[in-house]
């Protein structure tokens, strides 16, 4: 995983409790993964895999990302994801995503 700078370029919070009901939220989603290289397929698979996530906070400092996840994420790949972002599942409900 990345390590993000005490001082990022971009320092993002999401309740993603209230916001995943969200058609815009989960059309903006899918454009910002499609922009990542993501198919359609592998869309579908990441909206489905955030599960029941409560919040996300995500550092960008360079091109380097980290983001946190709280909350019951569902399956997550085993493999890079376009960008080559990588999960690493810290406890049931604290996720990290990550770039190299």
């Amino acid at each position: 995983m990345a390590l993000c700078s005490s001082d990022p370029d971009l320092l993002i919070g999401i309740d993603l409790e209230n916001l995943l009901g969200s058609e815009l939220m989960r059309a903006l989603l899918r454009d910002w993964a499609g922009k990542l290289g993501a198919t359609p397929e592998e869309q579908d698979k990441m909206l489905t895999g955030l599960g029941d996530g409560k919040r996300i906070l995500i550092s960008i400092f360079n091109q380097d990302i980290l983001a946190m996840m709280v909350g019951n994420i569902g399956d997550l790949p085993d493999t890079a994801m376009p960008g080559g972002l990588r999960f690493t599942r810290l406890s049931t409900d604290v996720t990290l995503l990550g770039s190299q």
